[in-house]
């Protein structure tokens, strides 16, 4: 209902013309599943809900606000977007650490303008050294011919590479101007004087 209303006050203000059709009225309102359409005829401007984000030098999307912001700040020091994801990737661990960790894995996509070439890395842990199938079973109470693990016991759970992960990639792709001392600066600033938690966070948090 908010994002409609704000979605007609804009649209007034762009003299956009909106046609409400529904099969029913009176209960397209009330019904979720009704039949409704809206359409609109433009006449001085392009219609949206929310603004675009537009930059000159560089861009960082992720859901911390001030996550993003630590990643500009590598920007802004000379550092590529590497360098910049292992910062918003860092400073994410202590921002909405229900979503994100040190404890956890890392994939990644690069491409490079200069050469052209796309390259990924796989940075998902492995399972412990000394763990092998036939203790796992015996230890998780199944029998020799099980195939799976059941999902909530230690041993289902990968040692992290996250870390690890980050150094390589910061040896393989980074820009070789910052070093990881840089890119972790924001994460502990943050975590060391505090940070301010929105709404939604803290509810998956709590």
């Amino acid at each position: 209902a908010v994002a409609r209303r704000r979605a007609r006050h804009r649209a007034r203000r762009a003299q956009v013309q909106w046609v409400l059709t529904a099969r029913r009225a009176s209960t397209a309102l009330s019904a979720p599943a009704a039949a409704v359409q809206w359409h609109w005829k433009q006449s001085a401007m392009p219609l949206y809900i929310r603004s675009p984000v537009l930059a000159f030098d560089g861009m960082v999307a992720s859901s911390q606000p001030l996550a993003s912001q630590a990643a500009l700040g590598v920007l802004r020091m000379g550092g590529n977007a590497v360098d910049a994801t292992i910062a918003a990737a860092a400073a994410l661990a202590v921002l909405e650490p229900c979503s994100n960790g040190i404890g956890g894995d890392l994939f990644l996509i690069a491409y490079s303008r200069h050469c052209g070439a796309v390259t990924a890395l796989n940075g998902s842990g492995h399972s412990p050294a000394n763990l092998n199938i036939q203790r796992a079973r015996l230890e998780c109470g199944l029998d020799r011919t099980a195939e799976t693990l059941p999902p909530t016991h230690a041993h289902t759970v990968t040692v992290p590479g996250a870390i690890a992960a980050w150094c390589d990639a910061l040896d393989a792709l980074g820009s070789g101007l910052l070093p990881m001392r840089a890119l972790l600066a924001p994460a502990i600033d943050l975590a060391e004087n505090g940070f301010p938690v929105g709404p939604v966070t803290a509810h998956f948090w709590a």
